[in-house]
């Protein structure tokens, strides 16, 4: 009687050089076997595909750990799909793998959130959050958050964290001070902005 192959715990990845149009890039690919089993042995393949154009690259396994050569790109968002080949202990794995930007692509949106609102006397809180499509990487970098009342204008600044971050609005007159927050862009995404929402002082 043949005995049932093991699954493997899981299959991560991550890019970890940026192919261009002209140049090469580099793929990491971590299987992880459950804990206190054999590491994962075996080929990987990386398939990444853009719209109608698909290209495949294979790796062998060593200690569960694989970087993979990742050939030049024409621009654009290159989806990923990673499969673990199996060997002797483990099953075969597919999974999606993070995808690959060559040149700059859009961010997906940029949300709000009037945290603690300011006051005539005391600062306030306002939160950003600046999202990206599923695979792709995390948004970092500054934004920029303008506040203007009439003829007044004052500006706050932040550093995103995860895509994420919460700035210091200092203490402001009463009225309603429309928004506008500002990404500038990275070595990823495209520079952007929108319209915050309004921060009411009583």
């Amino acid at each position: 009687m043949i005995a049932a192959k093991g699954a493997v715990s899981k299959v991560t990845t991550s890019v970890t050089k940026r192919p261009t149009t002209s140049k090469s890039g580099t793929y990491k690919v971590t299987v992880t076997p459950p804990s206190g089993l054999s590491a994962a042995t075996g080929k990987v393949t990386v398939t990444l595909k853009k719209g109608s154009s698909t290209k495949k690259v294979t790796g062998t396994l060593k200690s569960g750990v694989v970087t993979i050569t990742v050939p030049k790109l024409a621009n654009g968002v290159w989806k990923a799909s990673v499969t673990y080949a199996g060997n002797t202990t483990y099953a075969a794995k597919t999974v999606s793998g993070n995808a690959i930007v060559v040149g700059h692509t859009k961010i997906s949106k940029i949300s709000t959130a009037v945290v603690k609102a300011p006051t005539t006397k005391a600062s306030g809180k306002y939160s950003v959050t600046v999202s990206h499509a599923t695979g792709l990487p995390t948004v970092s970098g500054k934004v920029t958050v303008t506040l203007t009342k009439g003829k007044t204008t004052k500006k706050v600044y932040g550093t995103l964290k995860s895509g994420v971050v919460t700035v210091t609005v200092p203490k402001l007159v009463k009225g309603t001070w429309k928004v506008k927050v500002s990404y500038p862009g990275s070595s990823v995404y495209l520079k952007a902005s929108a319209t915050g929402k309004s921060i009411v002082v009583k």
